[in-house]
């Protein structure tokens, strides 16, 4: 499952760890 960046909006590969704001807020 892929995630999308909040800041430009282009996917992001779910291949690190990322911490609890991270999950929410993904960015690129």
């Amino acid at each position: 499952m892929s995630r999308i960046c909040t800041k430009c909006k282009n996917s992001i590969l779910d291949n690190e760890e990322l911490d609890m704001v991270a999950e929410k807020y993904p960015v690129c």
